[in-house]
């Protein structure tokens, strides 16, 4: 896969990421287990957030182009993993708080707690 420019990947629609997806599971060689793992996290995203899924989605792909510039596949698979699963807490939000784009002390506090 040939490097794609931010201002591109942006514009990208979900099937079209989901696309450059696929084609970064078979250029790393990820087996079907570990695919079908991710797929039903960012389908899970996707079902509560279509907008967090796609942020997802298109870091996974920042990741994996900046880690195949400067590094060996098993850091670029781990750079890649960590894009896609790195809001996937998001899915225990409320929609309208991922919505809001005026934040107060209290709502940063809820986007930045984590029961774990």
């Amino acid at each position: 896969m040939d490097i794609i420019p931010y201002s591109e990947i942006i514009e990208l629609r979900l099937d079209q990421l989901n696309k450059l997806i696929e084609k970064i599971f078979e250029e790393l060689n990820i087996n079907e287990k570990e695919r079908d793992f991710f797929k039903k996290n960012m389908t899970s995203l996707a079902f509560h957030h279509v907008p967090s899924c796609k942020h997802s989605l298109r870091v996974a792909i920042l990741a994996y182009q900046v880690g195949k510039l400067l590094y060996h596949q098993n850091n670029v698979k781990a750079l890649f993993y960590s894009g896609l699963l790195h809001d996937i807490g998001k899915t225990e939000m409320s929609v309208e708080l991922l919505d809001k784009t005026d934040f107060n002390e209290r709502d940063m506090n809820k986007m930045t707690y984590s029961p774990t």
